[in-house]
């Protein structure tokens, strides 16, 4: 037995395989080792052999992906061109057909021709091209918003993005904040022009910055999958997962990297999940005369030109300042900002510090920790409204109305109170759930000798729910979607018992 195990030869897999294996080159924009790369659609020449063996070459000129890099070399964006500079191509290439960077531009930087502009001209110039189109109810986000297209452009730097949630009226400015950003932030798209595959193909093949008005919205399928790519969307790495038809027409799960700047706008609040990984800019109508947005103004392609030229000047000592603040400044300077907090601002923070210095980026950091105290105290407020309104289902099923409809805010309070927390109980007060109640939309209200009553409608009820996108409590799921009535069975009950007691009367 020990011979013949013996004669068997030994297979050692482990000598093919690659133990240092090459790193992909992402498309859009990468930064390696101290070194820019962008990557631009640009019509190739040349030849290909003819089909007979005496054919002559056969020319052709196509649209490929051809790489820039910050050493002012340039490469075909293919296996060879890959492979001669020490990389694997990204598995989901996206065919780009228009070149954000300007041709003409992009050559000057290869030939050594072209000047990048200094740091502060550049912030100065997007700065006031949002003071002149955009009104701003605070005139931090003026330098945020700056500070914003230009990370756009090194945001391979950051471990984490922060989307932004323009949220106003209608007629506040939020679609022309979406404007502005799509002639010039870093490859910008508008979800709303493409199908959910091709999104998915295009975030993984040709990353930048992703649009979505509020036109979007999150129903149905496609809802879904745009709630998976901003779930995801935020963090350098992490993937999502999309079911696809393969090979014999059986479907496999494919992972796409959805990570890079996105830009919210709609007049709804986001759920907590989204809004949580936003940056939230309350709009409103202007007040002062505006200057009109033109988007098709050819002078956004030269600031786009320029902020390419910044971005290859500058990106490898904002990835050095970035480090440090990772390593050590922000726990000196920024001590509030922890957790998610820190991850969806860092990029304000690092560049503040790289356009004007430190004493710039601590009145960035003393605005994010107000903003943030305002935002606790609003999401406070919010849970509170939410609260509200879940309870009310629970009034229609367990309380009677006086007369038909009118409800008293005491048994009101007396439910919403009982969902909340002990603490929280002693501060709630019944002219608390009256204001919520008036802000979520129920104002129908009479004064009657057992104190205030309030107009709750069971339609009425639902519509709010489903306005504000609010999940009732699971045991009035059936009441929700319309297949029991509460206020019916009562009033059905009310006036059997009606009848009992005038019986009883003659």
């Amino acid at each position: 037995m020990g011979d013949r195990v013996a004669s068997v030869p030994k297979v050692t897999i482990i000598d093919e395989i690659d133990w240092n294996p090459k790193p992909v080159l992402h498309t859009g924009m990468d930064f390696r080792d101290g070194v820019v790369y962008y990557t631009i659609p640009v019509t190739r020449k040349g030849s290909k052999p003819g089909k007979g063996k005496d054919a002559d070459p056969v020319p052709f000129s196509e649209l490929q992906t051809y790489t820039i890099t910050s050493d002012h070399e340039g490469f075909w964006y293919d296996e060879e061109g890959l492979d001669n500079y020490g990389f694997l191509p990204n598995p989901q290439v996206y065919q780009e057909q228009e070149p954000r960077w300007s041709l003409t531009s992009a050559k000057a930087f290869l030939d050594g021709k072209a000047t990048p502009p200094s740091t502060d001209d550049l912030f100065t110039e997007l700065r006031d091209i949002y003071v002149a189109h955009v009104e701003y109810s605070d005139e931090h986000f003026y330098d945020v918003m700056a500070l914003y297209i230009m990370y756009t452009y090194v945001f391979r730097l950051f471990e984490s993005t922060g989307y932004l949630h323009f949220n106003g009226t209608a007629a506040s400015g939020k679609s022309r904040n979406l404007s502005i950003l799509d002639v010039l932030a870093f490859n910008s798209t508008w979800a709303s022009s493409m199908s959910a595959a091709s999104l998915y193909r295009k975030l993984a093949g040709s990353p930048g910055t992703t649009l979505l008005d509020e036109s979007e919205g999150f129903d149905g399928e496609r809802g879904e999958e745009l709630r998976r790519i901003l779930n995801a969307g935020y963090k350098d790495g992490a993937t999502a997962v999309r079911t696809e038809k393969g090979a014999n027409d059986r479907f496999v799960p494919i992972e796409y990297d959805v990570y890079g700047p996105k830009a919210l706008a709609s007049i709804n609040p986001l759920d907590n999940v989204i809004g949580s990984r936003c940056l939230v800019i309350g709009m409103r109508p202007a007040i002062r005369q505006l200057t009109e947005f033109e988007t098709h103004d050819k002078k956004w392609n030269d600031v786009r030109d320029r902020l390419y030229l910044w971005a290859m000047d500058n990106m490898a000592d904002i990835d050095a300042l970035a480090r440090t603040w990772r390593n050590g400044k922000r726990a000196k300077l920024a001590p509030k900002l922890i957790g998610r907090q820190w991850e969806i601002t860092s990029q304000f923070i690092v560049l503040a510090d790289y356009v004007n210095g430190e004493e710039y980026a601590a009145k960035i950091i003393e605005f994010l920790n107000t903003y943030f105290k305002k935002q606790q105290e609003g999401m406070d407020a919010t849970d509170r409204l939410r609260t509200t309104l879940r309870c009310l289902p629970r009034v229609l099923a367990t309380k009677v109305p006086h007369p038909t409809h009118m409800y008293a805010i005491k048994d009101i309070h007396e439910v919403v109170s009982s969902f909340m927390e002990t603490d929280s109980t002693e501060y709630f007060k019944t002219k608390h759930v009256a204001k919520n109640l008036d802000t979520i939309g129920f104002r129908n209200k009479v004064r009657a000798s057992g104190g205030l009553r309030i107009e709750l409608e069971e339609n009425a009820v639902r519509h709010e729910f489903r306005q504000r996108r609010v999940e009732p409590f699971e045991e009035d799921l059936p009441w929700f979607n319309g297949e029991r009535s509460y206020q019916d069975a009562k009033l059905i009950a009310k006036e059997e018992e009606d009848t009992v007691w005038w019986q009883n009367e003659t």
